[in-house]
């Protein structure tokens, strides 16, 4: 039996297909991004076509007119400005009827959940990669810049100069409102009285007074530049490094990585290996260390991280254990000094966060485009002769550039609070 219907007809109480998970899956599924609720949606629906995106270009100002002269001709002319081809983007999860029978774990709900966040979640990665290439509006701040709000006010009057007005949004890291709320909540002195009801506002809508308003809003798929600490603590054997959010060998795990007793030839090791990896954005990384507990691996400018992309210990995907504890990859032999995992066994290879930047975004909402070719759709279906329940979901769109000029960047620090550099 399957049924290929809108996501609200699979999950509503019509079908009844699966009622208990219903708020679960609207929730996931449905969510507001940060990102894709600030740009612009264009949705007629016709299809895979290319969509030609264009504007009108800016007319001439008015000329001098004398007594015996007509009025000059003056056209409207529109150019050009990018063509949105559309993707299609979906996932899919199996479950046994002995699993979804007995749902100990709710292992139903918590499927049409991951369906919905992972749908979501690459929306939004999409949309800030987008803006992260393509915004050439400007940049402030720098990579010894701590973040305040300052910079984003800054950033309202270049635009401002620039005779645009309407809602300006600012998307930053969690790591960046940290500075934020640790200012706002924090704000004292002979000040704090007047501006009581600034900061109750702000506080509550983030919201910064100014030229229409600043909307700010927080991303977890804000990319950040990221150096770590690897620490080795074993005299042989092998492990893997992962970056990114595929489980491709070559692609995004590295081969394995042979463990030296010589700190010189572990760094050599660590090096090959992360330079041969064929992710997008890899090239030339900067490898140092005088001991293989202490390596700093730092990556090219133009590789970045999301939240779900950072580097860690390379988990086998036929094989997994729990992230942060001793994985498949992980056969470092003798091992000692090392943390432990929950069954007691030292772990061989540990990564760790050393120091990150961040470059948030501030734009107009015409900056990117978000172009719905489809809008979701939910696969159910019952296969191997009822015993296995099959759940997907997909969505098709397109991603781009409209007015890149309209989106600037800020650059700033952005180390996680358990950074150790």
């Amino acid at each position: 039996m399957a049924s290929l219907t809108g996501l609200d007809q699979v999950f509503g109480s019509g079908l009844d297909l699966i009622p208990h998970i219903e708020m679960a899956a609207l929730k996931y599924v449905m969510r507001k991004y940060t990102m894709v609720q600030r740009v612009k949606t264009m949705g007629d629906m016709r299809g895979w076509n290319y969509r030609k995106i264009s504007e009108y270009l800016r007319p001439e100002r008015a000329t001098s007119l004398s007594e015996d002269t007509a009025i000059p001709v003056q056209t409207v002319e529109r150019a050009r400005k990018n063509s949105i081809s559309p993707a299609e983007w979906g996932a899919r999860h199996r479950i046994s009827d002995r699993r979804s029978d007995t749902d100990l774990e709710n292992i139903v709900a918590d499927t049409i959940e991951a369906l919905g966040k992972g749908l979501g979640d690459r929306k939004e990665q999409l949309l800030v990669s987008e803006a992260l290439s393509t915004f050439y509006g400007g940049a402030l701040g720098s990579t010894t810049t701590d973040y305040s709000i300052d910079l984003p006010v800054a950033a309202q009057h270049e635009f401002r100069k620039r005779s645009r007005s309407g809602q300006l949004y600012h998307v930053i890291h969690p790591f960046q409102a940290r500075e934020v709320m640790t200012d706002l909540i924090t704000f004292s002195g002979s000040g704090a009285g007047a501006n009581l009801d600034f900061r109750n506002q702000a506080i509550s809508g983030w919201t910064v007074p100014g030229f229409e308003g600043l909307n700010i809003a927080i991303s977890d798929f804000l990319q950040r530049h990221i150096s770590y600490k690897i620490a080795v603590f074993g005299t042989g054997g092998t492990f893997r490094l992962q970056i990114g959010d595929g489980y491709t060998v070559g692609e995004h795990i590295t081969a394995a990585i042979t463990v030296s007793a010589t700190p010189a030839t572990m760094v050599s090791n660590i090096k090959t290996a992360l330079e041969a990896l064929t992710l997008d954005g890899n090239g030339t990384w900067t490898v140092s260390g005088t001991s293989i507990d202490d390596i700093t691996a730092t990556p090219p400018t133009t590789l970045l991280s999301d939240a779900d992309s950072e580097m860690q210990v390379a988990v086998d995907y036929d094989n997994p254990t729990v992230p942060g504890e001793q994985t498949a990859y992980d056969l470092v032999t003798g091992v000692s000094g090392g943390p432990s995992d929950i069954f007691g066994d030292e772990l061989g290879v540990q990564v760790y966060e050393k120091s990150a930047t961040c470059k948030s975004l501030l734009f107009y909402r015409d900056a990117l485009i978000h172009d719905v070719r489809k809008p979701i759709k939910a696969f159910f279906e019952l296969t191997m002769q009822g015993r296995t329940a099959e759940y997907s979901a997909y969505e098709t769109y397109g991603v781009g550039d409209w007015r890149p000029e309209l989106g600037m960047t800020i650059e700033t620090k952005c180390s996680s609070a358990l950074a150790v550099g």
